[in-house]
């Protein structure tokens, strides 16, 4: 019964969009950490900036492309794949139309791009194919839409789509055909280029490729002036953009990659069976109860807990690597987060181990905001009990907006450790407590009243922040981190309330940062005094 739950749980939580998100993230570290394998049988002519220097802005005249695939056919390539649309007429270059159009028709295998655009007037997608002229000679008709995640990360291509119905393979897929000679049943005859008031619609979609592919490259000047030439012989070669400015750009697993290099690496994946269904078949349940099973049994069948939990990490993120090198992609974090879950609920640590997380900030260890609040409100309720001491210090990280604009969140993260690490060196007393309260901000409660005391405290942070961290690097930058630091103490003559207290502290703060920052600001009875 208890497997089945998991079995259960595991699926459900696999179908929460969040969860889906990390699964794809695992999957993408995957295969980014594969070594990359070079593509032999397919190439890419690339329409680069230095073909742009030699032959002028883009769009050139199609005469162009009809001398590139006399010379393709002539080097005896594969099939010729277009990633560029050729939806127009050329009213003022008719002539260079049909030789583009006969040269299609005589090379015999040229598969030319179909893609759906959103009509920024009507809302509406639009379909626009290639002219009547070229659909008619050409060996294949591909669509180049890529669908993108809701993280921005484009993993896969629907196998077919169209307007009104799916009767488009991918580009790649077309290509594909052209290349084992498959003939399509039932292709569309369309008088028109362009379809409209229709719904786009698509089916079976594949997954990206399991293997970093790298493909040759070749400039399109250098094909058409004949330096490039037996490079070619045998090889599917696709044509399109890799020029900055033109053309698709796709963030990928494997990458950023240009809309010519993501179909050519679609177009290996297909031609040697590397892509992923998104179908549940057998293997996918199998492979899905091989890891809840065995991710159960490492918890269970080891004494030591803790062990159990890394013995279930590592087993999940081996076995869910080597299923997905035959082809099987699995909800691994999700079977984790749900193993995990189970392994505190069946060792009673659940409630232990929520309000731990709850009250510690996750990047530095320190308590959080709302572990501060808590400790505030309980240490002035017996301060008014008791008349103990309290002091509080708030304090602000130098320019770290700058930090994280400059050098990248990471390194801004980096900062914020190591930032930590060195309030927790200064105040190691018990009744000294650390907070991180927000991004830059921390604060610390110190069961203190003497002024002088306190200054020198405050005084010795912003010195050993000053002398400590802005002789460090981090991540391989050298940042100059500086800190300011307000503080207050409970005058037992005044009779004030806690949020007074506390924007008192805030003030001084303030005071430091107008004054230049890099420097601590005590508020006293009457008056804010800086610190030397």
């Amino acid at each position: 019964m208890t497997v089945l739950l998991l079995l259960i749980a595991s699926w459900g939580l696999s179908q929460v969009q969040l969860m889906q998100r990390l699964d794809n993230v695992l999957i993408d570290s995957f295969i980014s950490l594969r070594s990359p394998v070079t593509a032999e049988d397919v190439a890419i002519i690339a329409v680069d900036s230095n073909s742009m220097a030699e032959y002028g802005y883009w769009p050139w005249p199609r005469s162009m492309h009809a001398k590139l695939l006399d010379i393709l056919a002539d080097s005896q390539t594969a099939p010729v794949v277009f990633d560029i649309l050729f939806s127009e007429k050329k009213e003022s270059d008719l002539l260079g139309d049909k030789a583009f159009a006969h040269a299609i028709e005589t090379h015999g295998k040229v598969v030319l791009a179909a893609s759906a655009e959103l009509d920024s007037h009507t809302g509406k997608l639009n379909e626009f194919l290639p002219t009547a002229e070229f659909l008619s000679v050409a060996a294949g008709i591909g669509h180049t839409n890529v669908p993108t995640d809701r993280d921005g990360v484009s993993r896969g291509i629907y196998l077919n789509s169209g307007m009104g119905a799916s009767h488009w393979p991918a580009l790649a897929l077309s290509a594909l055909y052209v290349k084992e000679q498959v003939m399509l049943e039932n292709r569309p005859n369309l008088k028109n280029s362009t379809l409209y008031d229709a719904e786009w619609l698509r089916s079976k979609k594949v997954f990206f490729p399991l293997e970093r592919v790298v493909i040759p490259v070749y400039s399109y000047k250098d094909v058409l002036s004949g330096t490039v030439t037996t490079e070619l012989t045998g090889k599917t070669v696709f044509v399109g953009m890799k020029s900055v400015g033109l053309g698709q750009v796709f963030s990928t697993p494997a990458g950023v990659m240009q809309g010519v290099e993501f179909q050519a690496n679609i177009f290996y994946s297909l031609a040697h069976s590397q892509q992923v269904f998104d179908e549940l078949k057998w293997q996918y349940w199998l492979g899905f109860i091989l890891l809840v099973l065995g991710g159960l049994w490492c918890l269970c069948s080891n004494h030591d807990h803790r062990w159990g939990l890394i013995l279930t990490t590592l087993y999940i993120v081996i076995i869910s690597n080597l299923l997905l090198t035959v082809k099987v992609a699995m909800p691994a974090v999700s079977i984790w987060a749900v193993l995990v879950v189970f392994y505190f609920l069946k060792h009673g640590q659940r409630l232990e181990y929520l309000s731990h997380i709850a009250s510690k900030d996750e990047l530095t260890g320190l308590c959080n905001r709302r572990q501060f609040d808590t400790d505030f409100e309980k240490l002035w309720k017996r301060n008014q009990r008791e008349s103990d001491s309290i002091s509080l210090f708030m304090l602000d990280i130098d320019f770290f907006k700058h930090v994280n604009d400059e050098f990248g969140h990471a390194t801004g993260d980096t900062v914020l450790v190591e930032f930590a690490n060195v309030l927790q060196k200064q105040f190691r007393r018990e009744k000294e407590s650390i907070y991180r309260v927000g991004g830059e901000e921390f604060t610390i409660l110190w069961q203190e009243n003497d002024e002088e005391l306190i200054k020198a405290y405050a005084q010795k942070l912003v010195n050993t922040v000053r002398n400590e961290m802005s002789t460090k690097t981090y991540n391989g930058q050298s940042i100059p981190v500086t800190v300011s630091v307000g503080c207050t103490c409970v005058d037992s003559q005044l009779n004030f309330d806690k949020q007074y207290f506390y924007e008192r502290a805030d003030q001084a703060l303030y005071e430091a940062k107008k004054a230049g920052r890099n420097q601590a600001v005590f508020a006293g009875k009457n008056s804010f005094s800086t610190l030397e």
